[in-house]
């Protein structure tokens, strides 16, 4: 699996996307890669999705690695993908999201605009002011839909 995704990888950083999420499961008699990909800003286009399956299907390093008979699914993280990483919180930067996170010992929930991304952690602004939350404390993060 780990020299799959390293293909892949490699493909996808050859086209200036990156790798969001990739997964490689075996269902009945038949494997099935998923694989996420999106932009560093998180703008990646449907060109961009249809450009690098075609390049991911006309590898043959790909194909070695794989059983004759599988799906593969290349696509976009959507608006409902969960944040997890610094990468993914970077994608959605000055952006509003929906956090949860632990604060000394108990579950917060904060909607706010995501003002700054560091290794260690985000800085989310909104009415509340200014919050600084470590990635270990985060649960879950989602971007907010706003309709006009």
């Amino acid at each position: 699996m780990e020299k799959i995704q390293q293909i892949v990888e490699e493909i996808l950083e050859n086209n200036g996307l990156e790798l969001v999420d990739f997964s490689l499961r075996q269902q009945q008699n038949r494997s099935s890669v998923k694989i996420l990909a999106d932009t560093p800003q998180g703008n990646v286009s449907l060109d961009q999705i249809a450009d690098v399956t075609r390049k991911i299907n006309d590898s043959e390093e790909f194909y070695a690695e794989l059983p004759e008979d599988f799906r593969l699914e290349v696509s976009s993280p959507g608006l409902n993908y969960p944040l997890k990483k610094a990468k993914d919180f970077k994608r959605h930067l000055n952006k509003t999201i929906r956090l949860k996170f632990n604060d000394e010992g108990t579950t917060q929930t904060l909607t706010g605009e995501l003002a700054e991304v560091t290794e260690k952690e985000i800085t989310l602004a909104g009415k509340f002011g200014q919050k600084m939350i470590g990635f270990d404390d985060i649960v879950s993060g989602k971007i907010e839909i706003k309709f006009k």
